[in-house]
Parts: C-alpha cells; structure tokens; sequence
C-alpha cells in the first residue's frame, strides 16, 4: 500500500502489525515514514522516536528529518549529531546537518558541513542539494551559484526527503520555476 501511496490503508497494517509486535522497530520506523508521506510529521517524530530505543542510528536521522519539517532544528541538528557520533565519515549525513543548519541560520555551520560533505563525497544529491539551499539562505542570495548546484543534484534520482525539499521548501521558492 505504502508504494501505491495509499497510506491510509497501509498506516492500518503497520498499526496492527505494531499490536502483534509492539517493540520490532522496523514496524515503529515503518510507521513513521507514512505518517511522514502523510504530513503528519509530529506523528512521525514519535514513531521514530520509539524506533530509536532500540539504538539503532538510522532512526534517529528518519526523525531527524520530521524535526526538520517541524522546522525543529535544534532536535534535528542533536539527531544528526548523534548519528555522525556513531558514523563519523559518511557525506550525507554532514549534508544532511548542513541544511538543518542553513534552515537554523548558522550559515558557518552550514558552510563548515557542507564542506566537510564535499570532501567525503562529491556525487551526492543532498550534498548540492545543501550548497544550494546555502547560496540561497544568503543574506544576499546567490541564485546564480543555487542554480548550478541544482542542475547537480538533479542528474541523478532523488530520494524523498531530496524531492520534498526541493518542491516544498521555501528556500528553493524563488528558483523552482527557473
């Protein structure tokens, strides 16, 4: 149900999978991504929370990224924190924290990620995903630098919170019909 976007139905299965198996995290995290499909990211957030007690990382950032569309950047940011704790190489989740920060304003913080992301990985999407979504939280936006990072970043497939991003934050407003 969850692929065919019917996620009322499949919110229902995961609920009653949930009351046969109420501590598999894979279920809680489950539910999370469709409640996150269903805009009900203050749902979300509490889904995954309860998936993250089973200490696996992964969940944290799955919730890191409701608390980004809560527009939470503090828990965001601790999340991605806590993951780059645990995995501390690894480019998307330093692209990941860099948009939380851009979001929050702390564009040295941003910069300092996305850089770091650049150095592990260039071929990332949300790696220019994130450069974009910096040059444009500029005091003086930069759409002409946004753009190119875009034209990057959409040579390859993008997952779901990437596309989210790009069709619904308003950072990427004034560039989405360019």
């Amino acid at each position: 149900h969850y692929n065919l976007k019917q996620y009322e139905e499949a919110l229902k299965i995961i609920n009653e999978l949930i009351q046969l198996e109420p501590t598999n995290a894979g279920f809680h995290n489950q539910k999370g991504f469709v409640l996150s499909k269903m805009k009900k990211h203050q749902a979300a957030v509490q889904a995954f929370s309860q998936a993250a007690k089973s200490g696996e990382i992964s969940y944290n950032f799955n919730r890191a990224w409701s608390y980004v569309k809560l527009k939470d950047y503090p828990k965001a940011i601790a999340d991605y924190d806590t993951c780059l704790n645990v995995v501390q190489n690894l480019a998307k989740l330093y692209a990941y924290r860099g948009f939380a920060y851009t979001k929050a304003k702390q564009l040295e913080k941003a910069k300092a990620d996305l850089e770091k992301a650049a150095s592990l990985e260039i071929k990332d999407n949300f790696v220019y995903l994130g450069w974009a979504a910096y040059y444009l939280a500029q005091p003086q936006p930069q759409k002409d630098k946004a753009l190119e990072y875009l034209k990057k970043a959409l040579k390859f497939k993008l997952n779901d919170p990437e596309r989210e991003a790009l069709e619904e934050d308003e950072l990427f407003a004034s560039v989405r019909k360019t």
